[in-house]
């Protein structure tokens, strides 16, 4: 995962910088797959929200669920469709 990462590392800036581009670069690629799905699939995205909205308007529920880290973006997800009563 840190390729540049060993046990004999010692200067520390060096180590900090490193870590640094890693985590840009990282960030950088899930960005551009997220935008290549999104625009890849935007037909079956508006499929699929017309058929949510119709489903919700019927009385339709949404679950979600993630185990570890997807566990937050199905919270947050799930938050975003949470109605008020």
């Amino acid at each position: 995962m840190y390729p540049f990462i060993d046990a004999q590392e010692r200067d520390a800036d060096s180590l900090l910088g490193d870590l640094a581009a890693s985590a840009e670069a990282k960030a950088a690629e899930s960005l551009a797959l997220r935008r290549s799905t999104l625009e890849e699939n935007a037909e079956l995205v508006a499929i699929a929200a017309s058929e949510m909205a119709r489903r919700f308007a019927a009385g339709g529920r949404l679950f979600t669920f993630g185990n570890g880290g997807s566990s937050t973006d199905a919270t947050t997800l799930a938050t975003l469709f949470a109605r008020r009563r």
